[in-house]
């Protein structure tokens, strides 16, 4: 659901952090807003550039149009691209062909079993990457296919930290969870208040919007961590005072040793934006401040559903909130 929004909420319809499935892939929209999206894809070619030797093999899952699997084949790579059946699958195919690199990718069909493939890989690449990097459910299927890659072999991407930053958005506060408090048509709907806070929302944050210093909170090594329960805590320290609405969350991923891919609100602006984690009531802060922050996520061995977890506490108060999706 990646609708296009102004830099600053109000917003006509906020976009929720959504569980994705292959027909929502099926959308050439999507694959245009991502291939266009060059902070995204000239990073994940140069990542391999750098990872792919002549005569390596290369696996991509999650092959989508083919685009990497085309740029790893062009650097002399014998590739396999696999994904699920489907019109985007279909276009791939003649993707590849228009493109004159049937003789270098073999296309694999992913039926929901465990892959097999006539080699092992050199480097395993997937743009596995969520809005807030787990989401998708991706993460968790690429780590588990440690099983094809080389024991010299690389995952691009390699590593995903997830950042959070307090944020003050009174705007965006009000136009996704306060807006229930309002009598419509002369009925009260205030319950759908506390259903709003249990989301989480994509958004665009400026940096005047961050009322805490960015902190890490989740480290994952692609390959060597399991993605089924992620937990990570931090202390973060206000800035400047102000009242807290929630928590803006991003990822930062080191596709291959050196190369990073950003989606800070401090970075170059990608199609990923931010994500909004909003607090149960407001918090007033004042600089120099701390709040302990913790984040969960959960995944799930045979479903794409993701739980987060998340918590804002001080002395005098606790907001603690979850959502799956």
């Amino acid at each position: 659901m990646n609708l296009k929004r102004s830099n600053r909420a109000p917003v006509v319809m906020p976009s929720e952090l959504i569980n994705i499935s292959h027909p929502f892939y099926d959308s050439p929209t999507v694959h245009i807003e991502m291939i266009d999206d060059k902070v995204r894809t000239l990073a994940f070619k140069q990542a391999l550039k750098r990872a792919i030797k002549p005569g390596d093999v290369v696996f991509d899952l999650g092959t989508g149009t083919g685009i990497l699997a085309m740029f790893a084949a062009k650097l002399g790579a014998e590739v396999y691209a696999i994904d699920s059946a489907g019109g985007i699958f279909e276009a791939a195919k003649v993707n590849i062909s228009r493109n004159k690199l049937n003789d270098k990718i073999k296309l694999i069909t992913y039926t929901g079993d465990k892959i097999s493939l006539p080699k092992k890989a050199d480097v395993v690449v997937s743009e596995c990457l969520g809005h807030f990097g787990f989401d998708e459910g991706m993460i968790k299927a690429v780590t588990d296919s440690k099983y094809l890659l080389k024991n010299s072999g690389v995952f691009i991407p390699g590593k995903v930290r997830l950042c959070v930053a307090a944020v003050s958005v009174p705007e965006m506060y009000d136009a996704y969870i306060d807006t229930w408090k309002k009598l419509r048509y002369g009925l009260d709907f205030s319950h759908m208040r506390s259903k709003a806070v249990e989301r989480i929302y994509i958004a665009t944050f400026s940096p005047s919007d961050l009322v805490s210093y960015p902190t890490k909170i989740i480290d994952f090594t692609m390959g060597n961590d399991s993605a089924d329960l992620l937990k990570g805590g931090a202390t973060i320290t206000i800035k400047k005072a102000g009242k807290i609405h929630g928590l803006v969350g991003w990822f930062e991923s080191e596709l291959v040793s050196g190369l990073m891919l950003s989606t800070s609100p401090l970075s170059a602006p990608t199609h990923w934006e931010q994500c909004f984690l909003p607090l149960i009531k407001p918090l007033a802060a004042k600089a120099g401040d701390k709040l302990s922050i913790g984040l969960s996520i959960k995944s799930y061995k045979h479903s794409e559903k993701v739980k987060f977890k998340w918590i804002v506490q001080r002395s005098n108060y606790k907001s603690e909130t979850e959502t799956t999706i």
